[in-house]
């Protein structure tokens, strides 16, 4: 359900090359967060960097929202980084899970996807 895997990378060093390796796999960076600092400023602050990446890829969005309105709940692919304990974790939902909860007809497009977000994830560690 959650695809996570760490590295000795600094958040920073994946932070730095993200959209580039994103773009790379057809995905475009729709929003980006540094929440650790946004909830710093709002008088929250917390110990560990986390980061949030919103990505689309459009061909797919479409192919999706064609067969099933609802996966619109589940857009757009988020990937977070982040530490914990000392250590730079990159995780995200995978979207292979989709057609458990929307339907079997879903399948085709989640498991493309899926790999695809894989794909990005791996990149960024090597």
């Amino acid at each position: 359900m959650i695809y996570e895997i760490q590295t000795s990378k600094k958040p920073e060093e994946i932070v730095s090359v993200f959209e580039e390796k994103a773009k790379e796999k057809g995905f475009g960076t729709l929003h980006s967060y540094n929440v650790h600092k946004l909830l710093e400023e709002k008088g929250h602050p917390i110990d560990e960097e986390v980061y949030i990446f919103e990505i689309c890829n459009p061909a797919y969005a479409k192919q999706a929202l064609s067969q099933e309105s609802k996966v619109a709940c589940f857009l757009p692919c988020r990937i977070a980084v982040y530490t914990k304990g000392g250590k730079t974790v990159i995780s995200t939902m995978e979207p292979s899970v989709m057609p458990q909860v929307l339907g079997e007809s879903l399948s085709d497009v989640a498991n493309e996807v899926d790999k695809l977000i894989k794909d990005i994830v791996n990149e960024l560690i090597k």
